[in-house]
């Protein structure tokens, strides 16, 4: 059974999945007025992506905007992802310059959460993520496949790879083409949160993988995306779609001694 994690008072792994909406705005004001409106909307996880600016190596900008995000979010938990274009991103970085990126936003003290995509460098992810956590930082190590979906086992043995890592949480993301492989998604999740004590968040995106972005707390993840606009991830509902179907499945799978 999975831990429970507890940021800035809101619990992760515990009852109801915590939303996360993404910030993908490019230019530094307006990347500060979506925070603004996502806070004023009630969101209590922001995702700021990086790899929307148009320089995400510059790591100036990055620790300015840290700190001008500081009061903003101070209290919603603030994830900082830099996603390269192998997962999906818009990030065209090699390792060194993603590695220095990543902890400009370690220092900065900022980010309660950091994302780590795992299979990015060739090795020393173990090493980049214990640097990020010397400094305070809790780290998720994610990976995503835009274009398939493994097997059960296969992303069993990838979300203990990570966990091997020594993130605070892990993350896997992937593109299903049939109902099965979205079973194979929420079967491994199930068996990986039912065994192990790491956070997870998992998902099937696209629109297949619907039942995995309002079911986590069935099947053990603990945190999902939504949109309010535009949106980061193929499949992305509409936080208020979201926050009712989700409501709606705890109230009738919960025991009866916990109903609401």
């Amino acid at each position: 059974m999975s831990r429970e994690l507890v940021i800035k008072d809101i619990a992760l792994g515990k009852g109801v999945p915590v939303i996360c909406v993404s910030v993908t705005e490019s230019a530094p004001e307006a990347i500060l007025a979506e925070a603004r409106r996502l806070v004023s909307a009630g969101v209590q996880m922001i995702e700021w992506r990086l790899d929307y600016l148009e320089d995400p190596a510059n790591t100036n900008v990055i620790r300015q905007l840290l700190m001008d995000l500081k009061p903003v979010c101070e209290n919603c938990i603030l994830l900082a992802t830099l996603r390269t274009s192998s997962q999906g991103g818009r990030a065209r970085l090699d390792e060194k310059a993603f590695a220095k990126s990543l902890m400009a936003v370690a220092t900065s003290h900022v980010a309660d959460l950091i994302d780590v995509e795992y299979f990015f460098k060739k090795e020393g992810e173990k090493d980049l993520i214990s640097s990020l956590q010397r400094e305070g930082a809790r780290v998720i190590a994610s990976q995503h496949d835009f274009h398939k979906t493994p097997s059960a086992m296969d992303l069993i043995s990838t979300l203990l790879t990570m966990e091997e890592s020594g993130a605070d949480l892990v993350k896997i993301a992937v593109m299903p083409h049939s109902s099965g492989d979205v079973l194979h998604l929420l079967d491994a999740s199930s068996t990986f949160s039912e065994n192990t004590q790491t956070p997870l968040i998992s998902m099937a995106m696209g629109r297949l993988g619907a039942i995995s972005r309002v079911g986590g707390e069935l099947f053990g993840s603990c945190v999902t995306f939504a949109s309010m606009g535009a949106s980061s991830a193929p499949g992305q509902f509409p936080i208020e779609d979201v926050r009712t179907v989700m409501e709606i499945l705890h109230r009738y799978s919960a025991p009866e001694d916990q109903n609401d």
